[in-house]
């Protein structure tokens, strides 16, 4: 019977960052030619004041009718709000869940899907802060194809021990790094 491959978890971050993996099962695609930056692409547009990143439309998001079945943009978003704590606030979201042992639930979320977006279209995913709390954060994300505006949710998490499950003060570091990407001055 044939079994995945074991993952050492002695791998660095960059190794972690570059194997790309395909399916469930994690077999290795070391014959892909596929470039994962191109399809994740995220930019750090701190003079905008919104983090953006790209994402192309797969096969797993969409229902047979070839469109994204809208439980999937909740997936698509919280992965934006990943990249954002990745590459836009520069801290490490999975040592910040698992080392850290901090999370950031949904507490509330309001969503439109405004228009069908097609396996193969890239979306560009807009995150922009609303307001801070002393636990809670409220976002603003939308996914676009060009102009057209396609979803869009109004959500606020709660930035918690994992540990007590309970809800903790949000750093000063990160409420400062999380303003540069506020709507407000």
């Amino acid at each position: 019977m044939w079994r995945p491959p074991r993952l050492s978890t002695r791998r660095s971050e960059q190794q972690r960052h570059d194997r790309i993996f395909c399916l469930p099962d994690l077999i290795p695609c070391a014959n892909l030619s596929l470039d994962y930056r191109a399809t994740t692409e995220m930019h750090d547009m701190t003079t905008s004041r919104e983090f953006h990143c790209d994402k192309l439309v797969r096969f797993q998001h969409c229902d047979p009718a070839g469109i994204v079945f809208y439980p999937q943009y909740f997936v698509l978003f919280h992965e934006v709000i990943e990249d954002w704590f990745n590459s836009g606030l520069k801290v490490d979201f999975a040592r910040f869940v698992g080392t850290e042992g901090l999370g950031i639930p949904t507490v509330d979320i309001h969503a439109a899907f405004v228009a069908p977006s097609k396996h193969g279209e890239t979306l560009r995913f807009n995150l922009q802060v609303r307001e801070i709390g002393t636990s809670s954060i409220t976002l603003y994300l939308t996914a676009c194809a060009g102009a057209e505006l396609r979803a869009k949710i109004d959500q606020t998490v709660v930035l918690f021990s994992v540990e007590t499950r309970r809800p903790v003060p949000l750093p000063l570091d990160l409420k400062e790094r999380m303003l540069r990407f506020s709507s407000r001055e």
